[in-house]
């Protein structure tokens, strides 16, 4: 399906080496394609046409390079040949020609390096850190993206078992999807050595994938393979690739890597359908979405109750439902707990099982002790999960404050998912919640800066300016935030305590009154409201409602500069005393 230059040529032309992988979809299934300089070298030699297809634009590679196409015996006569086949063609000259096809299939299969001593490409243990970027999609069919993406997803999670080597989540090298770019800039971008990028093609009960290794800073192709399996192979097929990876970068593997690489979780087909549809829309975090995945994650356990990553999925959506759904939390975590629980009674060392248990018993149960201690072990089981860092982060700030250790664990989940907007964000609520504020507004610029339309960054950059009595700015970015978020109730409520602290209180009635009027809104969120209206006998209502619910938003409450004027009152400090938050 491709071709390639000689060995020479891939030293000394960087964008030429890559042609391989990115010229398969021009040969179709079992076909071949080669570059110019091939064709030039066999058109006398075997016995098929050549059919020109021009110069291509090939993604990543900067000059647009000439195609030709082995047109075999079986395939129809092309328009644009190069040199036409033979009338009469004995089956010697035939045998021949089959030979010679052959051999140049083979030429361009093998990994020179193995036979051929040469100076090597990269020192051993120079990359330790690597992306995957989400593999094209080659079936041609829009709705396979969710299969696709979930090779992409399942690789970076194998390689992410490596504690040494730093893997980019998928939140952000996703971002890089269609977009056409050097690698070099996509390595700067994401702070990495080396990338691997890929395709895979499905046909019925078969998958073909395409993978291949780039040294950034050489910009050098370093490994590629081509994988053709059948479809229920190919859970194992991810773990393969990621050794061959692995092993080709040349990075400290520990026993304990090889025992978590060792171990897939294998499933049917139809349940890693459904859980890979799952994960699509998890991802995408809306609420609609979210009720999406719990349906493919239902049905993935139904097909294979034995799935232990489709109850980590069921578990992660019932812990963000909280946060994007009007369901009270006393329908959601207690699910999300049994979910974790069950995914560890079927593999106790899976990572992801206890992130989601910790989140439970720290947004829910407020077992700080047990929430860290799940934590921790998540982090040593699955060190590559940058979710895991994220809420321990949290857990540091907002219960067991340790500001700079929280922020040592958000940097590394920064590290592992650096174009991640809530995690940006994230690190400049550290520095709010720690009354730095102009650092804050610092930060928080710099997330702007990726995407001026991110509502978090919004309502942080508003409350850093409220705090710092910069009134009418505040209520400015609020308004917007509250718009970019389709009015949120967590949202409304924050340009609420915004007007009332403007002497604005009829605005703040107004936002009271639509927060009232939901199913469900956050007891947590209305109480602030009533913060900047003054009137402490409702905030100590709703924050007592909010704390027979059990709301997760309660773990701000001990450093919230928003309720600073209420801790000296004794109800406050017995709430805090009720909450266990330590001493």
């Amino acid at each position: 399906h491709d071709g390639e230059q000689n060995w020479q040529e891939r030293d000394a032309t960087p964008d030429a080496q890559r042609t391989a992988p990115r010229t398969a979809p021009l040969a179709g299934p079992g076909g071949i394609c080669v570059s110019e300089d091939i064709a030039r070298h066999i058109q006398d030699r075997i016995d098929f046409p050549l059919e020109d297809l021009g110069r291509v634009k090939l993604k990543n590679i900067s000059t647009p390079m000439r195609v030709c196409r082995i047109v075999l015996p079986w395939e129809g006569r092309p328009s644009g040949v190069l040199r036409a086949l033979p009338a009469a063609v004995n089956l010697r000259r035939m045998a021949i020609a089959a030979l010679v096809v052959l051999a140049v299939v083979f030429l361009l299969r093998t990994d020179w390096r193995a036979l051929w001593p040469a100076r090597p490409l990269v020192a051993p243990g120079q990359i330790t850190s690597i992306a995957v970027l989400p593999f094209n999609n080659l079936t041609g069919d829009p709705a396979q993206e969710y299969f696709v993406d979930g090779i992409t997803e399942a690789l970076i999670v194998e390689l992410a078992k490596v504690e040494a080597l730093k893997v980019i989540s998928r939140t952000s090298v996703m971002q890089y999807k269609g977009v056409e770019k050097s690698m070099q800039t996509i390595a700067d971008e994401l702070g990495v050595e080396a990338v691997v990028e890929g395709s895979v093609f499905r046909d019925k009960a078969r998958v073909r994938i395409t993978a291949q290794l780039i040294d950034a800073a050489a910009d050098r192709h370093l490994w590629g393979e081509v994988y053709d399996r059948d479809l229920n192979d190919v859970m194992a097929l991810q773990t393969l690739l990621a050794r061959a990876i692995v092993q080709e970068i040349r990075v400290a593997v520990t026993p304990r890597d090889t025992v978590r690489m060792a171990q897939a979780h294998a499933a049917n087909l139809d349940a890693y359908e459904a859980y890979l549809k799952g994960r699509y829309h998890w991802n995408k975090r809306t609420g609609e979405d979210v009720t999406k995945a719990i349906q493919h994650f239902e049905y993935a356990i139904e097909t294979d109750p034995t799935h232990a990553l489709s109850y980590v999925g069921l578990a992660d959506c019932y812990n963000v439902m909280d946060f994007y759904t009007s369901v009270p939390p006393s329908e959601c975590f207690p699910k999300a707990k049994a979910m974790a629980l069950r995914a560890l009674e079927l593999d106790p060392t899976l990572g992801e099982a206890f992130t989601s248990l910790a989140a439970v018993k720290f947004f829910y149960e407020w077992d700080w002790l047990g929430a860290e201690e799940d934590f921790k072990r998540a982090i040593k089981l699955a060190p590559g999960h940058p979710t895991a860092h994220q809420w321990y982060s949290e857990l540091l700030k907002e219960v067991l404050g340790l500001p700079k250790e929280a922020l040592a664990e958000m940097r590394r989940a920064q590290e592992l998912d650096p174009l991640s907007l809530i995690i940006s964000v994230s690190i400049g609520e550290i520095f709010y919640f720690e009354r730095q504020y102009e650092q804050a507004i610092k930060h928080v610029r710099t997330t702007l800066a990726l995407d001026e339309d991110f509502a978090e960054s919004r309502k942080l950059l508003g409350e850093c300016y409220l705090q710092t009595n910069r009134i009418e700015k505040a209520i400015m970015e609020l308004e917007e935030a509250v718009s970019l978020a389709e009015g949120a109730p967590r949202f409304e409520a924050s340009l609420g305590y915004a007007y009332a602290m403007a002497n604005r209180s009829t605005d703040a009635l107004k936002v009271l009154e639509r927060l009232k009027e939901l199913p469900y809104a956050s007891p947590f969120w209305v109480a602030s409201v009533h913060v900047g209206l003054q009137d402490e006998e409702e905030v100590f209502a709703w924050l007592e409602r909010a704390y027979e619910e059990h709301k997760g938003e309660l773990v701000y409450l001990r450093i919230d500069p928003r309720f600073d004027p209420l801790r000296t009152d004794p109800r406050f400090q017995d709430l805090l005393l009720r909450m266990n938050f330590p001493q």
